[in-house]
């Protein structure tokens, strides 16, 4: 069972099938057989020095954090390697000193986690293959840069752990580089206890609800009544102004009533009291 949840453990989702398939070519139940977690078996990789190296396929890169807060691996012990699309990243002078940091590390014995350093694994081939040279006792592997290459030493407790994300993995990545390693999916969905996993479903029940809730409201507003309203309203609304606007049209073409009164006459001369 061990054997079978490292060995497919990057095909979640097929996963069920190839116990199925197991258990039935060896004549046995699967029940009551435990299965390690993601967890247990990751530590299992990291601890088992002639195992493949470890990618873990993940999502935003959740696993770097998830490695450090389970204390898988220790900050003063483990070297992250962060690499981009940027072109200064991808410069023969970055690679070179990442190489160079790799280089170190493999002597030390230091975990070296890779994040987005596509560009360093044709450099890596003889370390991700584990095509190691014994003399005297000590390992050495080949670390190469373009037509260079050089035999490093290299700590008997090694390990290299790749970051990938999960939906990129199969499709950007070659075929051979992803058979060099040991492959796990590892998200915080996956790491969340019972309790954990009871709450996260009432949050999802209560914004499906809510937006269930939204989605009716906005669906009331618009209905053929609502619409109706709103345009007998604005044709209202334009009756009256136009009402206003004729009123006011008529009182000022209005011919001005005719002053028949003398005190109300207009006078022609100024006087000192009208001024």
């Amino acid at each position: 069972m061990d054997a079978v949840l490292r060995n497919f453990g990057g095909r979640p989702l097929e996963m069920p099938k190839i116990l199925e398939m197991f258990f039935t070519s060896l004549g046995l139940s699967p029940t009551g057989v435990y299965q390690l977690s993601v967890v247990e078996r990751v530590v299992q990789n990291l601890h088992a020095h002639e195992a493949r190296h470890l990618m873990l396929l993940t999502k935003n890169n959740a696993a770097l954090g998830l490695l450090f807060d389970k204390d898988i691996l220790a900050h003063d012990h483990t070297e992250v390697i962060f690499g981009s699309d940027f072109p200064l990243d991808k410069t023969d002078l970055q690679i070179v000193l990442n190489i160079q940091r790799i280089k170190l590390c493999m002597a030390a014995g230091i975990t070296v986690v890779l994040v987005h350093c596509e560009s360093l694994y044709e450099s890596l081939y003889d370390l991700l293959n584990q095509h190691y040279t014994e003399y005297g006792g000590q390992l050495y592997v080949r670390l190469a840069f373009g037509t260079h290459s050089r035999l490093c030493p290299i700590h008997r407790t090694f390990r290299v752990v790749v970051i990938v994300e999960k939906q990129e993995a199969y499709t950007r990545l070659a075929p051979p580089l992803l058979n060099r390693f040991e492959k796990q999916v590892m998200e915080r969905g996956d790491l969340l206890s019972e309790s954990d996993r009871q709450l996260e479903q009432k949050l999802r029940d209560f914004g499906n609800d809510f937006a269930t809730l939204i989605a009716k409201k906005d669906e009331a507003s618009t209905k053929p009544e609502a619409a109706v309203a709103a345009v007998g309203t604005a044709v209202a609304t334009t009756t009256t102004s136009a009402a206003t606007v004729n009123s006011l049209k008529q009182s000022l073409v209005a011919p001005s009533p005719v002053l028949t009164s003398p005190e109300a006459a207009p006078s022609d001369s100024l006087t000192a009291e009208s001024i």
